[in-house]
């Protein structure tokens, strides 16, 4: 989608912060920049598997998407899943082409449209050194650390809900936060994404699941995450797929803000074009309802807050 006047993004923040993962980490400040400053930290091009080819999924179309939408900033972030993309279950990920066609867009986007580079780590642990290897053979700007699966299982995508208990759910929720607890100990992570990603398709199959039962944990991955920095990640998928929530939801969010939480990347997950930015003002004012007054970006893998 082309924009027929872009709009021009507003000076770009003077104040950079904390440093990610293993680095100091110091205290955040705030960036003074204009409320409807839009940033999308999640979103994915035709390199990655999933794609549905031919629906916008070039890395220019997603630029001028973003350009149409009022988007500021935005983060490329295409999966690759460590333990299938490796062993070649799922297709691979062209790393060489995907990093020319955005280093590209970022020069001829420039002054308009901030561009990062940038990448989804899933399954991190299930082949840590391999991980790690990739992550650091790359000059990304920008990496997100996901789980998709039980433990060395299927995507739970795959999953019949339709079928399932919800005590089996709880037995599969419980194995899946717990490595998702280990996932955020990583020193490579920046952003810890859509933390209730099961439930995405257990609603899709109409299991009705009870997450209160699971906040403790829920708060103590969140408190380990202050200590380390990590931002949580509010995916905004839900809100276009029909289950009416953000991954996570806006009472975990207010759980995570309790705990002192105050560091939320928000992205919309999109794989075509079109889903770039999908509900974010709404989810702006709903994250300033419940007590939160900016969300993060990154710039040079630096920390820094936007206010909303």
């Amino acid at each position: 989608m082309t924009a027929s006047s872009p709009p021009t993004s507003p000076p770009p923040p003077s104040s950079i912060t904390a440093p990610c993962a293993e680095s100091a980490r110091a205290t955040t400040r705030k960036a003074a920049l204009s409320p409807m400053y839009l940033c999308d930290s999640h979103l994915h091009t035709k390199y990655s598997f999933d794609a549905d080819q031919g629906k916008g999924g070039e890395v220019l179309a997603c630029c001028e998407a973003a350009l149409a939408k009022g988007l500021n900033e935005i983060s490329f972030t295409d999966h690759y899943e460590v333990d299938f993309t490796n062993t070649g279950i799922f297709d691979a990920y062209d790393a060489d082409a995907a990093q020319r066609d955005i280093f590209e867009a970022k020069e001829r986007y420039r002054g308009r449209l901030k561009i990062h580079y940038g990448i989804e780590i899933g399954q991190p642990l299930n082949d840590p050194e391999h991980a790690k290897a990739f992550v650091e053979s790359r000059p990304f700007d920008y990496i997100i650390c996901s789980h998709h699966s039980t433990t060395r299982g299927l995507d739970f995508c795959f999953f019949k809900f339709d079928e399932m208990s919800p005590a089996l759910f709880d037995y599969y929720f419980a194995d899946y936060l717990d490595t998702y607890r280990q996932m955020i100990e990583l020193p490579y992570i920046m952003t810890a994404s859509h933390l209730t990603y099961p439930v995405r398709y257990a609603k899709k199959g109409g299991l009705d699941v009870d997450l209160k039962k699971f906040y403790p944990t829920f708060e103590a991955i969140f408190r380990r995450m202050i200590e380390r920095n990590v931002p949580l990640e509010v995916n905004t998928s839900g809100l276009r797929q029909g289950l009416g929530f953000t991954l996570p939801d806006y009472d975990i969010l207010s759980l995570y803000r309790a705990c002192g939480g105050k560091l939320l990347t928000v992205g919309s997950d999109a794989h075509t074009a079109e889903h770039i930015g999908f509900g974010f003002e709404e989810v702006y004012g709903k994250l300033k309802a419940i007590g939160f007054d900016a969300v993060t970006a990154f710039d040079n893998k630096q920390i820094k807050q936007i206010l909303i």
